[in-house]
């Protein structure tokens, strides 16, 4: 009985030994553009974040804004646009 443990205690020890692991993928972080914006950029996005407001909320269609606009508030969604102000 005694040399069937130290038999188990062996080949449970080879056995993690023999055990592989995985490579993890390292992800880098991207770093986007500032958010520093003109007087008239922040008029626009502050335009879109308006009817992004208005949209969530029903007082607006999405399909009833113009490409620009959809386009704006798409980028919204996104995570573009001044984050500090945004839906983000």
């Amino acid at each position: 009985m005694k040399y069937a443990k130290y038999l188990l205690i062996v080949l449970v020890i080879m056995s993690g030994l023999s055990v592989t692991s995985q490579n993890l993928l390292v992800i880098y972080p991207t770093i986007n553009a500032s958010n520093f914006y003109s007087i008239e950029e922040q008029i626009i996005w502050q335009k879109a974040i308006d009817q992004y407001y208005k949209i969530n909320s029903g007082k607006i269609d999405y399909k009833a804004i113009s490409a620009q606009d959809r386009k704006m508030v798409d980028s919204l969604e996104m995570g573009y646009g001044p984050m500090t102000n945004g839906p983000g």
